[in-house]
């Protein structure tokens, strides 16, 4: 017995479609640039079977969206793949591109590429859309009319107004030489712009912030803001705010006079500070009292001490500075009289302070057992009143606290 099957082989185009690659950069146009033309990327219609373009041939028509043109000269449509499929003439108004072919075969796969379709939108706020075809004749897998297969997206970004304003820091009003630094707010200027710096109207520096010690009385601080490539504006560039600076002067430094060795006290004097108030500061250095104005000052401990001049505008100047070295006075005691008989002794009670490390007794008759000790036993060599005097040494061998005398 002979058993046949009969196998029937049906073609379903079900599985047989076109595989249409959209033209790129007509997303996003700026509306500021909108309605100039814009060049579309290459559109691909490629077969995804061996038959997705008909035999003979046949058409498809490219629409604009609403809002929307195409413009300039026709674009280029060519072939590629397999070459069974040739080009007829390509037509084109402000919104139609109707491209004509023939196909010799379903051997292979074959592709249309359409270059340098250019569109512009009719006004700076045309909706988005995309760009469709209908009629369409002889291809399979595109889905003719609006909400169809898509050509190319096309959509306006609405530009917005770049602005920028300054501020400085720690003030616009300064004493001469003070740093300033220079800081923007800004929006509508994207993630990373830029930033020039304009003195007087004269471009100085670039960057973000600006900082500057050399201002004048009167300068003028501007920023101009470029925003981020890329960015939709309606400007190119944006001014900030002028800051118009207020720089006062600073009184000149102070000198200090008197500087030195001292015993006990001194006086040290301050000139100059022209513009303003000197005022003491002690043992400050930098010093911003104004609790003591004044330029001369009696001083009694050691130390370094300045004297600074303060403007009417609050301007510190270059403070000046004296160190003085204070060495305490010598101190002696001859201890208290005493009456004595002729011929016999007397004990000294002699006592020194302050710098004083050694000491002498003399008088003007009579003899001492030491003249260097405060407790010397004294024998008079007649009769009378005799005055015994106890001198302190030079406690740093040159002055100033010499040679202090007490007397008995």
């Amino acid at each position: 017995m002979v058993i046949a099957a009969l196998l029937s082989f049906v073609s379903y185009s079900g599985y047989s479609a076109v595989t249409v690659s959209p033209g790129s950069g007509g997303t996003g146009i700026c509306s500021t640039v909108a309605t100039s033309p814009h060049t579309l990327g290459t559109i691909s219609i490629s077969e995804g079977a061996t038959g997705d373009f008909n035999t003979p041939g046949g058409s498809f028509t490219l629409n604009a969206p609403a809002g929307w043109q195409f413009t300039g000269a026709v674009p280029t449509v060519t072939r590629s793949g397999a070459g069974e499929i040739t080009i007829g003439v390509v037509t084109m108004t402000s919104t139609q591109l109707t491209i004509p072919f023939t196909a010799s075969g379903t051997a292979g796969f074959d592709a249309i590429n359409i270059a340098n379709l250019q569109v512009v939108a009719t006004s700076s706020g045309s909706a988005s859309g995309n760009i469709t075809a209908n009629p369409v004749s002889g291809v399979t897998g595109i889905t003719a009319g609006a909400g169809g297969t898509n050509f190319g997206s096309l959509s306006i970004t609405p530009a917005v107004t770049p602005s920028v304003s300054i501020s400085a820091s720690p003030s616009s009003t300064v004493c001469a030489g003070t740093s300033v630094t220079f800081t923007p707010s800004f929006s509508g200027g994207g993630a990373t712009p830029s930033f020039d710096w304009y003195v007087n109207g004269s471009l100085v520096a670039s960057g973000n912030p600006y900082t500057t010690s050399s201002l004048s009385n009167g300068n003028t601080v501007q920023a101009i803001m470029t925003p981020t490539a890329g960015t939709c504006t309606t400007s190119p560039t944006a001014a900030s705010n002028i800051i118009t600076m207020t720089v006062n002067t600073v009184p000149t430094a102070v000198t200090v006079s008197g500087a030195g060795t001292f015993c006990n006290s001194t006086t040290i004097n301050a000139s100059g500070g022209t513009g303003g108030t000197i005022y003491f500061q002690g043992t400050t250095s930098g010093g911003t009292s104004t609790a003591t104005p004044s330029a001369s000052q009696l001083i009694s401990s050691t130390g370094t001490y300045y004297f600074r001049a303060q403007s009417g505008a609050g301007c510190w100047g270059t403070e000046g500075s004296a160190a003085v070295t204070i060495n305490p006075g010598a101190t002696a005691n001859a201890g208290a009289g005493q009456v004595v008989c002729q011929n016999s002794t007397i004990t000294l009670a002699g006592s020194i302070g302050g710098a004083a490390s050694s000491s002498t007794w003399s008088a003007p008759s009579g003899t001492f057992s030491n003249v260097n000790s405060l407790t010397s036993t004294y024998t008079p060599s007649s009769a009378g009143n005799i005055t015994l005097t106890l001198t302190t040494n030079d406690p740093d061998g040159a002055g100033p606290c010499t040679l202090l005398p007490a007397h008995l």
